[in-house]
């Protein structure tokens, strides 16, 4: 069926298969919904059982990368991936916003790119904690999909060593260690304090 009852099958997939079988193979008819069932039962016995609800469909696009909790980081390369359920079309287009909203998507990243299930593109400079992005073929255009919440950050460091809590002996030689994620400017400067302070007050660096 296609509403999900747990009583009512009107349409017929298959019948007479030996019970021994286990399988059989069955041509999905064009019976699309979100709230499919079927029914498995014995001809001349009242032995049965009912599927959990499935859903048919027609060409479908679904997104595997970006997913929830996924960082870009602006000017470095990120990539869409996803996969295509039956044919939505040779070309798709990709769009995204900076809100997190499941419906607007003013941004373009790409517009006509082949549909291969990838697509590699320089992260934009728009950073943001819950963005979006939308793929929709360019043949059909109610065939879309939106992704997860991702977050799009501008290139930043992340200081590994000393720790929090370190403790530096005065006068030894200790070895300051830090990850680079996505910078690709001049040389950097390292600077400390003693009052535990965490940002710069300004542009003149009194804090450091």
């Amino acid at each position: 069926n296609t509403d999900g009852s747990l009583t009512s099958f009107p349409f017929g997939a298959a019948a007479g298969l030996p019970h021994a079988a286990g399988a059989c193979a069955w041509t999905i008819a064009d019976t699309k919904s979100d709230t499919c069932r079927l029914l498995l039962r014995a001809e001349n016995e009242d032995v049965l059982a009912v599927s959990g609800r499935f859903a048919i469909a027609g060409p479908r696009i679904l997104i595997e990368h970006p997913r929830s909790g996924d960082t870009w980081i602006s000017g470095q390369t990120a990539t869409v991936a996803w996969r295509n359920l039956g044919d939505p079309g040779p070309r798709v287009s990709l769009r995204y916003n900076t809100t997190g909203s499941a419906t607007d998507f003013p941004h373009l990243l790409a517009a006509g790119a082949p549909n291969t299930g990838s697509f590699s593109l320089t992260a934009p400079d728009t950073p943001a904690a819950a963005c979006r992005l939308r793929i929709v073929s360019d043949t059909a255009p109610d065939i879309a999909a939106v992704s997860d919440v991702f977050a799009i950050v501008t290139p930043y460091f992340v200081i590994t060593s000393p720790v929090e809590r370190a403790c530096l002996l005065a006068g030894a030689i200790e070895t300051v260690r830090w990850e680079n994620m996505g910078f690709t400017g001049d040389a950097v400067t390292i600077r400390y304090n003693t009052t535990g302070d965490a940002i710069v007050v300004d542009g003149s660096n009194r804090a450091w």
